[in-house]
């Protein structure tokens, strides 16, 4: 399925991060198959293994006018996601006006019959909630989440969006001009004109050809006449699905349903002119040159639908060919021969026929060696030879993250959707675990013959731009050459829970534990955090912090990092190391089932990590090479330039990646030292949150901590920082299609008293319905992405506007950031805004503390930087009472352009 899961290991996640981008960057958050076709379990370790039935079961309802309304109550946490579903994609387009379905999902939220004046996602967003869509090849869906105690509010905002939008003429100008700098923004990214080359090539009848977003001609010529008569002939209620999920009550839900949506009048829906496209009868290739750092390299294949018996097979065949460090593809180019960057495998599964991918990014001098073991390893699989204990790993591995997937209600609802419009079952995630369970490695091979021939094989590479290209011809040698290759190796097998108390004890000098109980649900999390980061990192080896926390799982005394890996697979459990600013964790989630298991394995990773030799080469070559690759992604090489302005010699000037020079300096013994130091001399907090019994946790960790023998603890001190160093204006010159400008102001520690006041700030300012969206991109159309952020570590942070613009909008952005600071100086912000600030605060907390991983790392961390372990409600408490005077005082207080850095990432500059 098309699966953008969250895998557990560095590894799993280095691998999927790039797929999955590249996926999305296409279709804008693409529908097919999303994570819950989750797999699974056949097999002796199901027996012990995934309750299914802690899954919410959707009930599906169809009213008279054929609106088809799915539900899932439940009331284990105080928040609703509400969506709804528009059966209209990009690929049901006139190709005169590609990228309308986009247009759509811009347009909707700008004004409507109860919300003539566009306030629409501010409404949504004082209520608490936030507010947004996506379009793909085969579906709209706008979606909101928010805390249950407004879920009314944003159901009348979400309906009436969809339902009766206005389609202002001055509107649409002014967000047809966004989208043309969406466009111009795409233009900076390696991945997306990746995909674009890679769509173009694949099909060429089918419109999954054509970019979701459209082209600007085809945005230009949509007018608000062009529009009225598209939304009459697809946004009708049987075309719809409305979904919800979450702590709402069921009969007033349907009662609201039935006034609304449900008086609305069904139409015929017109043809869907998709082309099917023909059978491909031989290879094809392109080749291209980009501003980028790495060289990348898709051998693709046309595949299967969403809907096809052969999904379940296509789907374990990615995972075990390119999931994870036992993965072949992993172990062939990475492991045995560090030839790539990254290497994955991929089951794109949209409605029609989607794609079978193999990628991986380089260096360009590897590129005829990484394509021929990528071509190697597609023909191989067809005669695919893996352990049982490989095979049912994968399994576990894919219905593990299905049921972490539940545990959020946002989560269940876009799989509830997406099955239903697409299987006409709301539930088809059962039939896809049973299908799953029941694969055998013939099935696998059957697929794999069926869909990886070379005849329809595609070759994508992209070249930084100023390498030599090489010749198609040379590289469609290479990947046949390699194709017809012998049998595959075998490989060796090797708000109430949130309230709810704790229990906080010190195991041992300087270590915390925090356990609190959420009985029945089916996840454990585990969050231990260290009082590390920035401030206690050697500034000779930075980096090392991200480098100990991406090896910390990677191999111990007694387990390898395959080792480790396989044992995690059984379980379906995830091990994780984090490096923050004045922070290093180690995190792990596991099944309730398999606790025992899963913490043996995270003490081991803990206690004893061995940081080898292979795995301590590799880690530091990627490092290396995401250094040199931060300049792809612009605003992180802006945000980088920027701290390092506004801070210059402090530690939070200083990347978590560190430099080139500083990493190579790095050795392994730097990372064992900074390992002992971090275990027995730095603070630390131990949380767990599940269905566990406290009693044994705490027993079971001060076992762990009596092995550390921890004395002498560190006193952890932050510098004074006196920023920004730089002030008034700094200037980067740098080619590009976009110029990104940050316009920053010092504040206060994450100690201070105001802090919950600039918070408020940031959060009225920011979103749909803040000041700078609706001044600088709805009125003024000046950008794509504009916002305001914060930061408040333990020395001095900032309070910051962001914008990213065409570079001849730059002197225009900045003029109308010194405008909005003016006026909330002079005239003051509103009570409206604050209100509004403060409720979408007080329901992203209540909707980011569902999962119970989400409530292990805020409890640690509330427990280590505050000494509250429920910092995050008191703070939420300090939020409800911030009124307007104490947002104006910080207003007047800290937004003072003298004191102020503006940093600009000037594209245009000569």
């Amino acid at each position: 399925m098309n699966a953008s899961r969250t895998v557990h290991q560095k590894k799993r996640m280095l691998i999927v991060t790039r797929r999955v981008a590249l996926i999305a960057l296409w279709a804008m958050l693409t529908a097919g198959r999303t994570e819950a076709m989750e797999q699974k379990q056949k097999t002796a370790s199901l027996d012990r293994g995934v309750d299914i039935s802690a899954i919410a079961h959707a009930e599906q309802i169809v009213l008279d006018n054929g609106l088809r309304v799915i539900l899932l109550e439940d009331h284990a946490a105080p928040v609703v996601a509400l969506q709804t579903w528009v059966q209209f994609g990009s690929a049901d387009e006139d190709p005169t006006y590609a990228g309308v379905a986009h247009v759509f999902e811009h347009m909707l939220f700008k004004g409507s019959k109860r919300f003539p004046e566009g306030d629409m996602a501010a409404a949504i967003e004082s209520a608490g909630g936030n507010v947004n869509a996506w379009t793909s090849n085969d579906e709209t869906v706008y979606h909101l989440t928010v805390s249950s105690r407004f879920w009314q509010q944003a159901f009348d905002a979400l309906v009436d969006a969809v339902t009766q939008p206005l389609f202002d003429p001055e509107e649409l100008r002014k967000e047809k001009e966004v989208i043309q700098e969406e466009i111009r923004r795409g233009k900076d990214s390696p991945d997306r004109e990746l995909w674009y080359r890679i769509a173009e090539l694949v099909w060429h009848r089918h419109p999954y050809q054509r970019p979701v977003i459209g082209y600007p001609e085809t945005v230009d010529r949509t007018t608000r006449e062009a529009l009225l008569r598209i939304f009459q002939q697809w946004y009708v209620p049987n075309n719809m699905y409305f979904v919800a999920a979450g702590d709402f009550d069921r009969d007033e839900l349907l009662e609201r349903l039935r006034n609304t949506i449900g008086k609305v009048e069904p139409r015929p829906l017109p043809g869907r002119p998709r082309l099917p496209e023909p059978d491909q009868k031989e290879p094809r290739v392109t080749v291209f040159p980009f501003r980028a750092e790495l060289a990348r390299v898709e051998l693709v294949f046309p595949g299967v639908g969403f809907d096809s018996p052969d999904v379940p097979a296509l789907d374990l065949l990615g995972d075990l060919l390119g999931s994870g460090v036992n993965s072949q593809l992993y172990q062939r180019l990475k492991l045995d021969r560090d030839i790539v960057h990254d290497v994955s495998a991929y089951n794109y599964t949209p409605v029609d026929p989607g794609l079978f991918m193999l990628s991986a990014s380089l260096e360009l001098e590897n590129l005829d060696d990484a394509l021929a073991e990528l071509a190697k390893t597609a023909a191989e699989a067809k005669a695919l030879d893996v352990s049982e204990e490989l095979l049912e790993a994968a399994k576990q591995r894919v219905i593990s993250h299905f049921v972490y997937a539940q545990e959020t209600y946002q989560g269940m609802a876009r799989y509830a959707g997406r099955f239903a419009m697409v299987m006409h079952d709301p539930n088809y995630g059962q039939r896809y675990i049973a299908a799953v369970r029941d694969l055998t490695l013939d099935d696998l091979r059957a697929a794999a013959a069926r869909w990886l021939r070379p005849e329809r094989m595609n070759v994508a590479v992209l070249v930084p731009e100023g390498q030599d290209l090489p010749a198609a011809d040379h590289l469609l040698k290479v990947a046949k050459r390699s194709f017809p290759a012998s049998k595959a190796r075998r490989r060796a097998s090797s708000e109430d829970v949130a309230s709810a108390d704790a229990h906080v004890e010190e195991l041992a000098p300087g270590v915390q534990l925090v356990v609190q109980r959420d009985a029945g649900t089916p996840v454990v999390g585990v969050s231990i955090q260290f009082r590390a980061g920035l401030p206690v990192e050697d500034p000779a080896k930075a980096g090392s912090l991200r480098l100990m926390a991406d090896l910390w799982d990677q191999g111990t005394a007694s387990r390898s990092a395959q080792q480790i890996e396989q044992e995690l697979d059984q379980i379906g459990g995830s091990i994780h190391g984090t490096a923050g600013q004045d922070t290093v964790s180690l995190g792990g989630r596991f099944l309730r089932e398999h606790l025992d298991q899963g913490l043996t394995i995270l003490s081991d990773v803990l206690l004893h990590p061995a940081f080898p030799e292979r795995e301590f080469t590799i880690e530091k070559t990627d490092q290396l090479r995401e250094i040199e690759a931060t300049r792809e992604n612009k605003f992180r090489y802006a945000y980088k330039q920027f701290l390092e302005a506004f801070y210059g010699a402090h530690p939070y000037g200083r990347s978590l990646l560190g430099t080139t020079e500083t990493v190579q300096a790095i050795a392994r013994d730097d990372l064992r030292d900074l390992h002992r130091r971090v275990l027995s001399h730095l603070p630390v907090v131990v949380s767990v949150v599940g269905d566990v019994d406290v009693k044994a946790i705490a027993q079971k960790m001060r076992g762990w901590w009596r092995e550390t023998g921890r004395s002498e603890l560190e006193d952890v001190t932050v510098p004074e920082a006196a920023v920004p160093v730089v002030r008034g204006e700094r200037s980067v010159a740098d080619p590009g299609n976009q110029t990104h400008i940050i316009w920053a102001f010092p504040t206060v520690d994450r100690h201070s008293p105001d802090r919950a006041a600039l918070r408020v700030l940031d959060a009225a300012l920011s979103g749909m319905g803040g000041r700078l969206f609706t001044e600088l991109r709805d009125k003024k159309s000046l950008a794509y992405s504009v916002t305001a952020f914060d930061s408040y570590p333990e020395a001095t942070g900032f309070f910051a506007f962001y914008i990213g613009c065409a570079p001849d909008k730059r002197d225009a952005s900045i003029a109308e950031f010194q405008r909005v600071v003016d006026e909330l100086r002079r005239s003051g912000i509103t009570r409206e805004e604050v209100e509004r600030g403060k409720r979408f605060l007080l329901g992203n907390m209540d909707i980011g503390l569902q999962a119970t991983s989400a409530r292990a790392s805020a409890w640690a961390s509330g427990q280590l930087l505050q000494g509250q372990w429920d910092y995050v409600r008191r703070f939420a408490d300090e939020i409800a009472h911030v009124d307007r005077k104490q947002v104006q005082k910080v207003i007047e207080r800290y937004l003072k352009p003298e004191a102020a850095l503006l940093f600009v990432l000037d594209a245009g500059a000569k």
